[in-house]
């Protein structure tokens, strides 16, 4: 382990090193790799097969190799929806969110109004029970929605037009989110309305 560690600190002049893992907690052994974290000041290094993203070192060998990989990938694909999307998709997101959140608001005051409904004891069980079978029921059609949409677009079979895609996804979103919306807000009024077994 000293050989790695001298290795380390003449190739990357580290501010800090973190050995983890079979050579940190003593159970080593001939053929353990060795775990490390390293912080050093440089952007790259001109030995090794490693990765380094913000001056941490993430390995060495064919899984940092593999790890660069990765991570380069998905900054590429974060540039093309960058790219792709614009500026305009921002604000569907935003929406999406805050109707998330009224959504989440009113199915839980329809949970709670169907359980008084439905009994008098363990009001609060039922009541966990019911939001989370509404929910599941929205998620389920809201999947079903999904993979059709990825079935019509064709987003399975050739994934080119992925601005349109994502567009189309977040307003068949919206729409599902709003239908939610009322139809939660319509059945906690009805609740309400028949005062049925709210005493």
């Amino acid at each position: 382990m000293e050989t790695i560690l001298n290795y380390i600190k003449q190739t990357y002049a580290p501010s800090g090193i973190l050995v983890y893992g079979s050579y940190a907690n003593g159970t080593s052994s001939e053929t353990s790799d060795f775990d490390a974290l390293v912080i050093t000041e440089r952007a790259t290094a001109a030995r090794d097969n490693h990765t380094v993203v913000g001056g941490v070192l993430l390995g060495m060998g064919e899984a940092a190799s593999a790890l660069g990989e990765v991570g380069k990938a998905f900054a590429e694909m974060g540039e093309l929806f960058a790219e792709e999307l614009g500026t305009g998709f921002m604000p569907l997101v935003c929406l999406n969110g805050l109707l998330s959140i009224a959504a989440s608001v009113f199915m839980l005051y329809f949970s709670i109004a169907l359980a008084c409904m439905l009994t008098k004891k363990y009001r609060l069980l039922v009541g966990i029970g019911c939001y989370y079978g509404i929910n599941m029921v929205f998620s389920t059609v809201s999947g079903a929605f999904s993979m059709v949409m990825m079935l019509v677009s064709g987003m399975l079979t050739d994934p080119v037009n992925a601005s349109g895609f994502m567009t189309g996804m977040m307003l068949v979103s919206l729409i599902l989110l709003m239908i939610e919306t009322v139809l939660c807000y319509i059945g906690t009024k009805w609740i309400m309305e028949k005062k049925i077994n709210l005493d």
